[in-house]
């Protein structure tokens, strides 16, 4: 009978964890990891210089992805977080820093682009903004797949609800009367996940489960109260506390938690485990998240 319901868990945990798994986060922010040209624009994509100048972010440098310049998707329009230490500064200024259009060191790159008028990203100076034209650049999708590298919130920025399920096959029970039994259970947890790494799906767990399994009450574990034969397949409920960690596809963690009989059959039997705690590994996989934070970018500096 055990063998059956291992089989039976084992199975529906495979055909669970490919079909329901997901990521939590949608980021649009990204990290440059190798060399690649960039184009100043405007952010309906008119190029600001006519001659094809082009430029060569540092390594490491972050953008965000605005949006893609057409339907072909070939090409994307970014815009660089902030540069904020001092030794940036210069970075900052190409990179961050508006175009003045009175400032005479900026009047000749004006002046090349006047002809493209409003349509093309010059701000009439009745507005607020009139002298400012905010910095945007083009790089190609090629680019964007293969130099750089996606960036999420990690540590309290990244923290989201999730629901799953657990498989607990054996338990160590506490206490004096020292145990292993396996007691193969399949519960439902929920909690929140946190992301270890910036850059890869690496999260912990922190959950709280609720399941019910079954035991087996004996001559040795009622003190005498079954005689002959074990009574097997006692349902029991068992709440838990539990920290969970994945790595990629790959998740294990530990359970603390309690087994409690029903009043009735305790009175009957006096199953000296009820209510003691035990410890478990788990090996889970996450149904669905419900995302709270996530998918923000994160502040506009780097």
């Amino acid at each position: 009978m055990q063998h059956r319901l291992l089989l039976l868990i084992t199975v529906l945990f495979v055909i669970t964890n490919k079909g329901y798994c997901q990521e939590p986060e949608n980021s649009k922010v990204y990290e440059i990891r190798n060399s690649i040209a960039v184009f100043p624009c405007y952010i309906t994509g008119k190029r600001i210089y006519q001659d094809d100048k082009f430029s060569t972010p540092p390594f490491g440098s972050k953008f965000i992805l605005v949006r893609p310049l057409n339907t072909t998707n070939d090409t994307v329009i970014i815009r660089y977080l902030v540069w904020s230490r001092k030794k940036d500064s210069g970075l900052r200024k190409y990179y961050n820093d508006p175009i003045l259009k009175n400032d005479p060191i900026r009047k000749s790159e004006w002046d090349s682009t006047s002809r493209w008028g409003h349509d093309s990203g010059k701000i009439s100076s009745t507005n607020d903004y009139g002298n400012r034209i905010d910095k945007y650049f083009m790089i190609q999708r090629y680019d964007l797949d293969s130099n750089c590298v996606k960036v999420y919130n990690s540590g309290i920025k990244s923290v989201v609800f999730t629901v799953g399920l657990v498989t607990m096959p054996l338990k160590l029970r506490l206490g004096s009367s020292f145990d292993f039994q396996g007691n193969l259970s399949l519960g439902s947890t929920a909690g929140i996940k946190v992301r270890l790494s910036k850059y890869r799906s690496n999260y912990i767990n922190f959950l709280l489960g609720t399941s019910i399994s079954t035991i087996s009450l004996d001559s040795f574990n009622t003190k005498g109260k079954v005689i002959g034969q074990p009574l097997t397949n006692i349902a029991v409920f068992s709440p838990s506390l539990g920290v969970v960690f994945e790595f990629g596809k790959a998740q294990a963690g530990v359970f603390y938690g309690w087994d409690i009989l029903n009043k009735a059959t305790q009175s009957k039997y006096e199953w000296i485990y009820n209510k003691k705690p035990w410890l478990s590994v788990g090996f889970g996989f996450s149904i669905f998240n419900v995302d709270g934070k996530s998918g923000n970018p994160p502040s506009q500096t780097q």
